[in-house]
């Protein structure tokens, strides 16, 4: 709720005190909201991602981001960090590849990245264990993280072909039916 609300209200309970309390974060808030709205400085940018200030020698690549693009983006990189910096440059990597052309192609591309590094990691893991059960323990879960890897490559193949596939359904002679799936450009 609104602070201009809640000091509406107390003022209608007549609490003065409260309403000048709630009025004075209203001001505030609206003072800060203005400030933000007339700021025309850009936080650094590389391949598509607003990065730290200490890594703003990168190049910047996003295209006239909004506030929740550049803070998503932020924390994207952040969460990304904390995998490691190959993990985050692995991410990146992987956005950039695939012309990641909107927010959740990118998050799909660093949720590839994350999965990758997890199934190399168990697998390497996996193949020099000397206990068999957790060998195969590692292993089996190096396998469903690949699995993982793979599907999230088929979803981004879906959602970038999801407007060019094309059914048709033919009756042959002897009212046998035939089904042909092709692509086509365009809607």
């Amino acid at each position: 709720m609104g602070q201009r609300v809640v000091a509406k209200q107390y003022q209608e309970w007549g609490d003065v005190a409260g309403a000048a309390i709630h009025g004075g974060y209203a001001d505030e808030y609206a003072g800060k909201a203005a400030a933000l709205m007339q700021s025309t400085e850009m936080p650094p940018m590389a391949l598509g991602e607003a990065v730290p200030p200490q890594t703003s020698q990168l190049i910047d690549t996003l295209k006239l981001p909004d506030m929740a693009a550049l803070d998503a983006s932020a924390h994207r990189l952040e969460l990304l960090g904390r995998m490691g910096n190959d993990c985050a440059a692995m991410a990146l990597d992987a956005a950039a590849t695939i012309e990641a052309g909107n927010s959740l192609e990118k998050m799909l591309a660093h949720q590839l990245a994350v999965a990758h590094k997890t199934a190399l990691q168990l697998t390497d893991k996996g193949t020099f264990q000397q206990d068999a059960e957790e060998k195969s323990r590692m292993l089996n879960l190096a396998c469903r993280m690949m699995e993982s890897y793979q599907r999230g490559l088929l979803t981004l193949a879906r959602l970038r072909n999801s407007d060019r596939h094309h059914v048709a359904l033919t009756v042959a002679e002897g009212g046998q039916a035939v089904v042909i799936v092709g692509i086509y450009e365009g809607k």
